[in-house]
């Protein structure tokens, strides 16, 4: 991972480097910052730019990087429903086997899907129904040629318009709001996945290796991990 970060395009040096105490190099010199920086460079052998500051203040650890966290929206500039899709996409899809996805992550898996999320009523939001893995779902469908306006209808709840199997989950779905009914992601996300691509399904239930079958089926869409590299390391 270090390897490619400091090897890579995406690396520029920014304000923050490597603080030091102490005036001059002859002197006891602690690192008071950067230590995961020089880790890296030690590493991997890869020398890279830093700047860097001495005679730093002691004192002055205790302010170091405990300001205010950036969120994935700073990180990123996404919108907030354009990043818990990246995040379905990157969880199901078993790219990110830690807790959290980094911002270029994020960023990466976006720029891979963003054609497909145009879909009409995107920006649309039912409580209990517009959910995340849903929403990932409806993206998967239409990059694989599923018409752009199926989340509209579902989204609107167009009862007309849905397949039976889409009206169940629909209904099954929208309980999360009063906490009758819950369904872990990958089990929503492989439920609809079900009724899109099986119209002729009366109704849908929970399938105890929704999890593997949700990997392969987002592996099988969007190929990530060649298009994203090592942005998508955890």
């Amino acid at each position: 991972m270090w390897e490619d970060i400091l090897s890579g395009p995406s690396y520029i040096p920014t304000h923050q480097g490597i603080g030091l105490v102490g005036k001059t190099l002859s002197d006891p010199v602690r690192i008071l910052d950067g230590q995961h920086r020089l880790m890296a460079i030690e590493n991997t052998g890869i020398a890279a730019e830093f700047n860097v500051s001495f005679g730093c203040d002691p004192a002055s650890f205790t302010g170091i990087d405990s300001g205010i966290g950036r969120s994935m929206k700073d990180r990123t500039h996404l919108n907030a429903k354009e990043i818990q899709i990246c995040n379905v996409v990157a969880k199901l899809g078993g790219y990110f086997l830690s807790s959290r996805i980094t911002g270029a992550g994020t960023q990466a898996i976006h720029d891979e899907i963003s054609p497909w999320l145009d879909m009409p009523s995107m920006g649309y939001t039912t409580l209990g129904v517009s959910v995340a893995s849903i929403r990932a779902a409806f993206v998967c469908h239409y990059a694989r040629g599923g018409s752009p306006d199926a989340y509209h209808t579902f989204v609107t709840g167009d009862f007309q318009r849905m397949t039976t199997s889409m009206l169940h989950l629909y209904r099954k779905q929208s309980r999360i709001a009063t906490r009758v009914d819950s369904h872990i992601p990958s089990e929503l996300f492989w439920m609809c996945v079900r009724c899109l691509e099986s119209p002729e399904l009366k109704r849908v239930s929970v399938d105890p290796d929704c999890l593997n079958k949700s990997r392969e089926y987002i592996r099988d869409t969007f190929d990530l991990e060649t298009s994203c590299a090592f942005k998508l390391e955890a």
